[in-house]
């Protein structure tokens, strides 16, 4: 047989004389997983000369020609050269199925997946077998050039077995190799996913699973503006503008803090986090400021809300403000997962609250916060 598994690809054929050979080809079409056995083409050749096209393999389409009939429909002695040729090849010794096969006058000749047999007029013919080229080419039952080699092509192998062939499959997870299920209960709108064999079905839930963590390590959990902010009952930070800026002015004397409630979101993967305070300083250009967050679980059952549960702080001290007044600077704090960030899992309500430890940094004038980032690290 013949294995055509480029769209493009053609099986061409030339007789010795016009209006007198007729050649049909059968075998099998698969095209979007659906296998259908036809009668792949049909034609009564020009003659000497021309190479014409008995079929053409459809766009989104492998084809494997399992039988070719050759009728020679005239008085006389014909003969015929049939070709294998890839897209955009041309028919030559490299691609001859047949070499130049003389067929007599009245009588057909049928290649029958490499063997081929002749039906002469009024008679059955003996049976015939192709011999196998122990000195195969690579990819070929026989030497490239030899007459009636078939081209095994990509995906499949075979096995000399002497007087017989043995085609399998080639399959695996490589380049140009065939893929097949390697999952005993796949299932309709799984996602793909490669095992050493093959593919895996993998449901909605395996793969948000499967990559959560890829998904939130690193990446912006949740984000929080001045606007946001919710003023303990005293010593609060005051919400104010800058340039049109939205800001919260922080004492340089009084400690002072801002509060800001949010959900945890769902693809937080559990891990550890970090707090960015995007800041900038009234009007001072020198010296430090200290700054302290915490974080209070409210969750599900988890807080009674009538009073306040923050876990304990965790600080970036002694960072040197910038030296030009209203430049913004931005400091990390880190939290551990579990005690440092009150064990706050994904989905569940939280408070965060930033305070400005004016006791001990030595900054002058307001420290003005604009923006908080939660990224999980």
């Amino acid at each position: 047989m013949l294995i055509l598994d480029t769209a493009g690809d053609t099986i061409r054929a030339e007789a010795s004389a016009a209006s007198s050979i007729t050649v049909s080809c059968y075998g099998i079409e698969t095209a979007s997983g659906a296998d259908t056995f036809k009668r792949l083409g049909v034609a009564q050749l020009t003659g000497s000369g021309t190479q014409d096209t008995i079929y053409t393999v459809p766009a989104s389409t492998s084809t494997v020609c399992m039988m070719i009939v050759i009728a020679n429909t005239s008085a006389s002695a014909r003969t015929i050269k049939l070709w294998d040729v890839e897209n955009g090849g041309s028919p030559g010794d490299a691609n001859a199925i047949l070499g130049t096969v003389a067929i007599p006058a009245n009588s057909s000749i049928l290649w029958n997946k490499g063997n081929i047999k002749e039906m002469p007029t009024g008679g059955v013919g003996t049976d015939e077998k192709v011999g196998i080229d122990s000195a195969a080419s690579a990819g070929y039952l026989g030497a490239a050039s030899g007459d009636g080699v078939l081209r095994t092509g990509a995906g499949l192998t075979y096995v000399d077995g002497g007087d017989f062939i043995t085609l399998a499959t080639d399959i695996g997870i490589a380049d140009g190799k065939i893929l097949k299920v390697d999952h005993v209960s796949p299932a309709d709108n799984d996602y793909a996913k490669f095992t050493a064999n093959g593919l895996e079905g993998r449901s909605y839930a395996e793969v948000v699973s499967d990559i959560g963590a890829l998904i939130a390590s690193g990446f912006t959990l949740i984000t929080f503006i001045p606007q946001c902010s919710e003023p303990p009952s005293t010593n609060f930070a005051t919400l104010d503008t800058r340039n049109q800026h939205p800001v919260l002015d922080f004492d340089a004397t009084t400690n002072e803090s801002a509060v800001f409630r949010g959900i945890m979101p769902k693809h937080y993967a559990g891990g550890g986090i970090t707090v960015y305070l995007h800041y900038a300083m009234t009007s001072a250009e020198t010296n430090t400021v200290d700054w302290d967050v915490a974080f209070e679980r409210i969750g599900d059952q988890q807080l009674d809300i009538d009073g306040d549960s923050f876990a304990a702080v965790q600080s970036a001290d002694n960072t040197t403000v910038p030296g030009t007044s209203g430049l913004v600077d931005v400091v990390s704090i880190a939290f551990t997962n579990g005690a440092q960030m009150d064990s706050i899992a994904a989905g569940e309500g939280f408070r965060l609250k930033v305070t400005r430890d004016a006791a001990s940094d030595d900054a002058a004038g307001d420290a003005e916060l604009l923006f908080i980032e939660i990224r999980e690290t």
